[in-house]
């Protein structure tokens, strides 16, 4: 075949695409792995640099399979970003691309300059310039995208794809500037970055700290001693005035099987539904982490960093709880995280929470982000605690936020206590203020959060937040197709087991499923079998108040229901009279925090994380 010739391209997806009457001739072999098959004159109409490659490829041999065609050419392709090769072959046909991913624009980019196809490269830095310039909203696919490219901007793109790429970056400094590779990236794009009109940091430190850096790898580079001493430069930047540049949500992976796998579902559904947020996770050891890592989506991970738990234990002998205390890790004014928020792994995030933490973060008042404990609503609690210490606020533990200035000093104190309420073992010297709860030992953190409190006058430094009250009932679907709804389990004080069965139609399942997929989440499914006991009661106004439900579906409950838990078999939740909603025997509750988080309680995990999966499945 001529390959000089202009030939009139049609492009099908087989192996019998023909072109100007001639079947394809040329095997494309990428990285010695994926083979290619095209015609030697298209190839050479695309680029010289193909042509040659083509020319000077050795001669195919002969197809082992007879009825096969054999090519005539074999050439042997090497690329560091390989994963869009076959869009570029569509390319040379059809001069049409797909929607591109950030693997695929960046492969694509690599070979329209390993080839020179100016033809591709114009589309491509087009579409660039289009993407980061006029977007409506930065995704995280956005920010992955100019994160892959900006170590290989000075080679892969012209002037305009670059500067689009430079103003992003420069406006996502926050996140730049906490990626491992960004000191070491070619230094004119840096300075470029650092001397935007776009430049957002999360701090002045954090800035200060990323010079510093980079003056320790170029020590003679006077540009970056000029801004790093440019007062008026350090005095304008730009930070985010919601304090969420600046926030950090903090997870523990213990490295059990059980509670590794909760802390990955809790971690996944938050980057997923609240965008921009950074992600803190302790781990005990790298496997874990590499663990956590392999689990989490590759376009989310610039959002994710990792710190080791300490080396010893903070209370000897005492639970994994206690590495909470090491979130205190990621108070680092270098990475410019000021507002250092805990959440516990049996969380599941299921809708933006940066209102939530934006409500603390925002804010230079207070210090501390707690919800009370239901300790606060026990009259008995109270009777206990009183004689001992004032009765400020014993805050819960499974969702808190601290401001940076103050962990050093409250952590302190918070771990002295904690040590207190639980050396040699738990009241050996502080009396029990809960004896009539079982899981009391495992609330000393809370406890000693509440004494640490009392010290410099810090529980006047608290915002606190709302915990709503959900409905929880249980709808556990048999292969037959009958519903059964199950009631309590043995614990003491559980509701007794009851049981209804019925044909679950499909119009009545999508409209329970309508009536409990609301963004209030007002019915989740739990299973009531996994309940326990509890002691606490609130009045039905209360609970009216604190669940968003109107009072007057309440009037008829004698005792409501506290920390997740069935009270008495005299409690019926089954009496409210709620419009929409049915509520079966063995319900429960759970706690909702600022309308985005939920908190299930581990002994109510597995079932909830499944409902919660066939809810997102019911929403796509």
């Amino acid at each position: 075949m001529d390959l000089s010739s202009k030939s009139t391209s049609v492009f099908l997806s087989d192996t019998t695409s023909v072109v100007d009457g001639t079947l394809p001739d040329t095997d494309l072999v990428v990285n010695g792995s994926e083979t290619f098959r095209a015609h030697a004159a298209v190839l050479a109409q695309a680029s010289e640099k193909l042509r040659q490659l083509v020319l000077q490829s050795p001669p195919a041999p002969a197809s082992p399979i007879a009825s096969e065609p054999s090519a005539k050419y074999v050439v042997q392709i090497t690329l560091d970003e390989p994963q869009a090769f076959g869009d570029f072959i569509k390319f040379l046909y059809t001069r049409e691309l797909p929607t591109l991913t950030a693997s695929q624009l960046l492969s694509l980019a690599e070979i329209s300059v390993h080839f020179d196809i100016e033809a591709l490269r114009t589309i491509i830095e087009q579409s660039l310039s289009d993407r980061l310039n006029f977007a409506t909203a930065t995704t995280d696919a956005d920010v992955d995208l100019v994160l892959r490219l900006l170590p290989r901007i000075s080679t892969l793109f012209g002037p305009d794809a670059s500067s689009a790429i430079v103003r992003f970056a420069a406006s996502h400094a926050f996140t730049f500037f906490r990626q491992p590779f960004a000191p070491h990236i070619d230094l004119e794009v840096l300075i470029a970055i650092l001397t935007s009109p776009k430049l957002r940091v999360a701090s002045r430190s954090q800035l200060i700290s990323f010079l510093h850096q980079l003056k320790k790898l170029h020590p003679n580079e006077s540009r970056l001693a000029k801004l790093s001493q440019d007062q008026f430069y350090l005095d304008t930047l730009r930070t985010d005035p919601t304090g969420i540049a600046a926030s950090v949500a903090c997870f523990f992976a213990d490295g059990s099987e059980k509670y590794t796998e909760m802390t990955k579902y809790a971690i996944t559904t938050f980057l997923q539904s609240t965008p921009s947020v950074f992600v803190g996770i302790l781990t005990h050891d790298a496997e874990t982490r590499e663990t956590i890592q392999r689990a989490l989506p590759r376009n989310l991970l610039h959002r994710v960093m990792f710190q080791l738990t300490s080396a010893t234990e903070h209370i000897p002998g005492w639970n994994q709880t206690q590495y909470k205390l090491d979130i205190i890790k990621f108070a680092d004014a270098d990475l410019g995280f000021e507002h250092i928020f805990w959440f516990d792994s049996d969380t599941i995030s299921f809708e933006d929470s940066r209102p939530f933490m934006t409500r603390f973060s925002s804010q230079d008042e207070f210090d501390f982000y707690f919800t009370p404990d239901h300790v606060m609503r026990s009259e008995s609690f109270r009777n206990r605690w009183t004689p001992n210490w004032p009765l400020n606020l014993v805050p819960q533990a499974c969702m808190m936020g601290f401001k940076s200035r103050v962990m050093e000093s409250f952590f302190a104190v918070w771990a002295e206590k904690w040590r207190d309420w639980v050396t040699p073992f738990p009241f050996a010297y502080l009396p029990d203020p809960n004896p009539s709860f079982s899981g009391s030992a495992f609330c000393t953190e809370q406890y000693a959060l509440g004494l640490a409190l009392n010290k410099n006058n810090w529980h006047k430094m608290v915002l606190t937040f709302d915990r709503r009250l959900v409905i929880v009932q249980n709808q556990q679907k048999t292969a037959d197709g009958v519903i059964t709804i199950s009631g309590g389990g043995s614990g003491e004080g559980s509701t007794g087991s009851s049981s209804t069965t019925g044909h679950w139609a499909e119009e009545a399942r999508q409209e329970a499923q309508r009536q409990t997929y609301k963004k209030n989440l007002r019915v989740v499914v739990v299973p009531a079998e996994y309940t326990m006991a509890s002691q606490y009661f609130v009045e039905p106004q209360d609970l009216a108040e604190r669940s968003g439900v109107d009072s007057a579906a309440m009037v008829s409950v004698s005792t409501s229901l506290l920390f997740g838990y069935p009270t008495t078999s005299s409690m019926s939740l089954t009496s409210l009279s709620i419009p929409g909603l049915k509520v079966q025997p063995g319900a429960v509750v759970a706690d909702m925090f600022g309308g985005a988080i939920l908190h299930t309680y581990n002994q109510n995990y597995t079932v909830v994380k499944g409902w919660f999966d066939e809810q997102q499945k019911g929403t796509k």
